[in-house]
């Protein structure tokens, strides 16, 4: 699974905040579960941490929640709904 987390992680880097976010709301209501998904959910919060902006409205360094779809507005993410 190490090699798969590398492998989204690279290709969460190189997205813009906004893809980023779309690609969060991808996620949002999916009860599918798999280490793939793990995996790639694993690298989806983490590059979340990583980025410039405030995304504490559903994540920390612990958790991330996938109960809201969210938008990146003004330098933070809120959510859209």
């Amino acid at each position: 699974m190490e090699n798969q987390n590398y492998k989204y992680a690279e290709i969460l880097a190189k997205l813009t905040n906004q893809e980023l976010t779309e690609r969060f709301n991808l996620e949002v209501g999916n009860q599918g579960w798999g280490n793939a998904r793990a995996a790639y959910l694993s690298s989806l919060h983490n590059e979340l941490l990583r980025r410039n902006f405030d995304a504490s409205l559903f994540a920390n360094e612990k958790t991330m929640s996938l109960a809201r779809k969210v938008k990146f507005e003004g330098g933070k993410v809120v959510f859209s709904e």
